[in-house]
């Protein structure tokens, strides 16, 4: 999905399309190195939790409503995740159920080669 902010200029929804739960347990994964990476550097696990806050909010968040979409399910079940003791259970989910084979209403099969 496209919104048209002006005459020639396009910015692409970063909730719309489909990712695969390999490519969101990566991104996981990388948020989780960044926050020891900065805290190992800076010696302050509280600028280490900042700066994963703001990855968690820019990557994370439009991630589990892509991935979502991946498994023909609406974004807004990704408040789920706020559930504590079933966000653990939940996120594993999202990690290794099988998405929606070819193309559903939120877009295109991400493993297919040829989109």
């Amino acid at each position: 999905m496209e919104i048209k902010v002006e005459e020639n200029m396009i910015v692409e929804d970063p909730y719309s399309g489909r990712i695969t739960g390999g490519k969101l347990f990566l991104l996981h994964l990388a948020v989780g190195v960044l926050y020891w990476i900065i805290t190992g550097l800076t010696g302050d696990a509280g600028f280490g939790v900042a700066i994963s806050c703001i990855a968690f909010i820019f990557l994370l968040r439009p991630a589990y409503v892509k991935r979502l979409h991946d498994i023909n399910k609406p974004g807004i079940y990704a408040l789920y995740l706020l559930i504590p003791a079933f966000d653990i259970a939940y996120l594993i989910y999202l990690f290794v159920a099988d998405g929606t084979k070819g193309e559903n209403k939120y877009g295109k099969d991400p493993k297919k080669k040829n989109n």
